[in-house]
């Protein structure tokens, strides 16, 4: 039993997922080390950073529900915000960014 309670747990909780896709506006190509900040908007706590990947890619596991703030930052392209409200589970959030 207690095995049982401790892998719908460990599947609970890897489940715990904020994941996206940065591509560029019109070629819509990923969109590689863009600097993307998380921050959760009900509290005080510290921006989480994140760089994406060469697919655009980026990925925020274990993350508490409530209230995000993403802000979005890369030297090509125009800073992009984005307000949104994490429920749990795996959340997939595609960003578009604009060149300068």
């Amino acid at each position: 039993m207690h095995y049982v309670t401790l892998s719908l747990l460990v599947v609970f909780f890897i489940m715990q997922i904020l994941r996206g896709t940065i591509m560029e506006q019109g070629s819509h190509k990923p969109v590689f080390e863009a600097i993307i900040l998380l921050n959760k908007e009900d509290s005080y706590s510290k921006d989480i950073a994140q760089v994406s990947n060469s697919k655009g890619h980026f990925k925020y596991p274990n993350l508490p529900k409530g209230r995000y703030m993403l802000v979005i930052v890369h030297d090509e392209y125009r800073k992009k915000k984005k307000s949104f409200f994490y429920n749990g589970g795996i959340k997939e959030i595609q960003i578009i960014l604009e060149k300068k």
